[in-house]
C-alpha cells in the first residue's frame, strides 16, 4: 500500500503557480484520492475474509496522513 500512496505522490505534481505559506495545495488531490481509494487500499491489505474491519480502518487510515483542508500533513491535533 505503501509503495502505492509514493507513486501517486510522483503522479500528482506539486501547484507551482501558486503562493502558499505551509504546504503545496497538491496535497488535497493526493488525499482525495486517499479517501476515494482507501475501502480498495484496506481490503487488499487485509483481505476480504477482514472486511468489516477494512470498513473500521477506512477512518484510521485517511486522518493518518494529514488534514487536506489545513495541509498538515499529520503534524498537529485534529
Amino acid at each position: 500500500m505503501l509503495h502505492k500512496l509514493s507513486a501517486w505522490v510522483d503522479e500528482i505534481p506539486p501547484l507551482r503557480d501558486h503562493k502558499q505559506r505551509y504546504g503545496n495545495k497538491a496535497f488535497r488531490t493526493w488525499h482525495a484520492r486517499l479517501v476515494q481509494e482507501a475501502p480498495a487500499l484496506m481490503v487488499e491489505v487485509l483481505g476480504e475474509t477482514h472486511r468489516r474491519a477494512a470498513t473500521e480502518m477506512v477512518g484510521y487510515l485517511t486522518v493518518a496522513f494529514g488534514n487536506e483542508t489545513r495541509i498538515d500533513y499529520g503534524t498537529g491535533a485534529s
